[in-house]
């Protein structure tokens, strides 16, 4: 399955990236909502592909 983003496209790797939406969230104070993860999200790799 392609998810497709404002930056990008997902080809393969949903497992990860759930795993980085169920991070869990508190108050960010410089976007007023509940968007700053408790813990650091780290990608450490990422590969470009152009058609």
């Amino acid at each position: 399955m392609e998810i497709n983003a404002a930056f990008g496209k997902l080809i393969e790797g949903e497992e990860t990236l759930d795993k980085i939406a169920e991070t869990p969230v508190i108050y960010n104070p410089l976007m007023g909502e509940k968007s700053k993860p408790t813990v650091d999200v780290i990608i450490k790799k990422v590969t470009v592909l152009s058609e």
